[in-house]
């Protein structure tokens, strides 16, 4: 009863606590009576300001506007996270993310965006470095779906679809 913000992806559906805790059930399992696994709070956590959910991850800003992520890696027999430890990723602050299928982009505070992505064809997931996407200046806000992320700034919007390449086409 003291969630202030909640949000849902394929994998979970998670809480930000009014006291800056973040609670997940897992969306794939259920106990004898039909309720989903959890919750379960993400270790390390009690600091959050801000919570965006991908396909099957979760980010979170801390107090400084920091950005920390968690790439699910499975559940355990006992239907706990294999790892639920948050990583730290290096785009400086940020004002909101968006996500989709093995990508997340941060819209940074002085208005560029950097995106990476998560490779998850061998047995962990590996996450390239961020980037900074070129000749996006002055944005204001994001979005993004499982295959394409859009920027705005003004009236004046970029899109683009692929997850390598992060190469904007000024389409709208």
């Amino acid at each position: 009863d003291d969630a202030v913000a909640g949000r849902s992806g394929q994998t979970y559906t998670c809480a930000l606590r009014s006291n800056g805790r973040v609670s997940c059930w897992d969306g794939w399992g259920f106990d004898d009576q039909g309720r989903p696994f959890g919750p379960e709070d993400v270790p390390g956590v009690d600091d959050a300001t801000g919570l965006w959910l991908s396909h099957d991850g979760i980010c979170v800003t801390r107090k400084e506007r920091e950005l920390w992520c968690v790439d699910h890696e499975g559940w355990t027999d006992e239907r706990r996270p294999v790892d639920f430890s948050p990583r730290p990723i290096d785009v400086g602050q940020v004002r909101e993310v968006v996500t989709g299928l093995g990508r997340t982009c941060a819209l940074r505070s002085e208005g560029t965006v950097s995106c990476w992505s998560t490779d998850r064809s061998g047995p962990e997931p590996v996450r390239t470095a961020p980037r900074k996407v070129s000749g996006l200046e002055d944005i204001d806000h994001l979005i993004g779906s499982s295959t394409h992320m859009c920027a705005r700034s003004g009236t004046r919007w970029w899109c683009w679809g692929d997850p390598e390449a992060f190469d904007p086409d000024p389409t709208l």
